[in-house]
């Protein structure tokens, strides 16, 4: 299993199983692969509100017996195209400084001015696509809305997903291979009991005390189709 958290809003202080500390400003993103075990804890360093936005990502049995790994990237060291901030993967010239990211995934940070359109076609053999608005609403070339706080989630990736903003909006998008894995487990205790502070959590992937269905899905507000492309 692995972590991504994107800081939207605030100021992130983090400590994790590797023995780093520090800060992750809004912008940045924080990296965990638990491995064979690990922990994390993370909390508002500042009186400032902290609003983040965290993906789950379940990794191939071969990545689960290494040691945990985890990196800290500052929002101007993102590479940019356009209004993307890649985060995962790569579009137009930029692409991930994750070092240990999985290949086969893209997920991005857009940010739109009102009425500018935006448009995504996924890799060959990507099948699943989706997006998750932080700020404002996103209108499809169908006429279809996505709000803040709603997940759209695309029927066929493979076509050209077009969307437009209404006021200034942020969201994130992904798209993906499925993966051929049956489940994957996250155990949300701490690794030991000086480590159960607020914030904290503990990855596992063997152990089996909190099952959680990998291809179970989360939250699935819209079912949007995709546009074939030309």
């Amino acid at each position: 299993m692995a972590i991504l958290t994107l800081v939207l809003n605030g100021e992130l202080s983090y400590e994790d199983t590797a023995g780093k500390r520090g800060e992750v400003s809004a912008g940045g993103i924080e990296w965990m692969k638990s491995g064979n075990g690990g922990w994390l804890e993370g909390h508002a360093a500042s009186g400032a509100p902290l609003r983040v936005f965290q993906l789950w990502i379940a990794l191939s049995p071969s990545e689960t017996s290494s040691a945990a790994e985890s990196e800290y990237i500052a929002p101007q060291e993102l590479e940019l195209d356009g209004a993307v901030g890649v985060l995962l993967g790569q579009f137009g010239r930029a692409r991930s400084r994750i070092r240990g990211a999985p290949t086969g995934t893209n997920y991005f940070h857009v940010r739109l001015e009102d009425g500018q359109r935006w448009s995504y076609a996924a890799p060959d053999g990507h099948n699943v696509t989706w997006l998750a608005v932080d700020r404002g609403r996103l209108r499809s070339q169908q006429g279809e809305r996505v709000h803040w706080g709603q997940i759209a989630v695309f029927g066929d990736s493979r076509g050209v997903i077009e969307m437009q903003a209404d006021g200034e909006t942020s969201f994130v998008l992904g798209s993906a291979r499925r993966y051929p894995i049956r489940s994957c487990w996250a155990s949300t205790r701490p690794s030991r009991p000086d480590a159960a502070r607020a914030g904290g959590s503990f990855l596992r992937p063997r152990d089996r005390s909190d099952l959680v269905g990998a291809r179970r899905p989360v939250i699935m507000v819209r079912h949007l189709p995709g546009r074939n492309a030309a």
